[in-house]
């Protein structure tokens, strides 16, 4: 998956290995910590690795694809069709893997934002 994916995989590989364990912090950090500051911090830095994964995902997705329709141009007329397929499957690994690893710092960081947001403020 990785090799058909191209470099970009690794790099949303990456993406992931930053964004899930920073979530597991946000989500514990957002029952634990104290402070709202805290909470909202870590909540809204694993909400933006999240999202930028995925998007980095999408993005993957379209320079690959551009990069296959431009190879196409001296591909066969006859294998045109079936060479197209295979590279837009290929291509959608970037997709699949940006949203697979965009989707736990989303869905944790996001809760962990809005336990920080509804904490009311210190009286200090």
């Amino acid at each position: 998956m990785f090799h058909e994916g191209g470099l970009s995989m690794y790099v949303l590989l990456c993406c992931a290995l930053v964004g899930n364990p920073l979530a597991l912090v946000a989500i514990a950090g957002a029952f634990v910590a104290k402070g709202r500051g805290t909470r909202i911090g870590l909540g809204a830095a694993s909400v933006v690795v999240g999202g930028a994964t995925v998007l980095a995902g999408i993005v993957a997705y379209l320079y690959w694809m551009g990069v296959m329709e431009d190879a196409l141009a001296y591909a066969d007329a006859a294998a045109r069709e079936a060479l197209y397929e295979r590279g837009r499957q290929e291509a959608l690994h970037n997709v699949w893997l940006g949203v697979g690893g965009g989707l736990v710092p989303l869905l944790l960081g996001g809760a962990a934002l809005l336990r920080g947001l509804m904490t009311k403020p210190d009286a200090s």
